[in-house]
């Protein structure tokens, strides 16, 4: 807490680090219980995490690195059929909002944090909505 200055909810909010386990990007859950089925995405996490390693090895330009950006889930609607919330339809969902993101920060560099962009991004895409800060 205090080396990091992270609070311990924060914390234990992180669900990874990419491109690589240790990579320099971190993928954030950072939706409210009240306002997201917690169960049903946390079905879809590993799903999630995929889609933001790819997202980051392979960048929107050039396939390059994505480095030092900080994603949050804000919100997250998912499909309760589970069919239509396979790895086919979240992997590529979270890569192409990971890039949206990126590219909204970029272009909207409104930093709360000087190597951090800041941006809200909403992507729809059937049966899954995607809020990312």
């Amino acid at each position: 807490q205090t080396k990091y200055d992270w609070d311990l909810l924060a914390a234990r909010s992180i669900w990874a680090f990419g491109p690589d386990a240790t990579g320099p990007n971190i993928l954030v859950d950072d939706t409210l219980p009240s306002e997201v089925d917690k169960a049903l995405l946390g079905s879809v996490k590993d799903s999630i995490v995929q889609g933001f390693q790819w997202g980051t090895r392979e960048g929107p330009l050039c396939d390059e690195l994505i480095r030092n950006v900080k994603f949050k889930i804000l919100d997250a609607v998912v499909a309760q059929e589970p069919l239509h919330r396979g790895g086919g339809q979240i992997i590529p969902t979270a890569r192409r909002v990971v890039y949206s993101a990126f590219l909204m920060g970029a272009r909207d560099s409104g930093c709360t944090h000087p190597r951090l962009p800041s941006v809200h991004h909403q992507s729809f895409y059937p049966g899954h909505r995607l809020f990312w800060l």
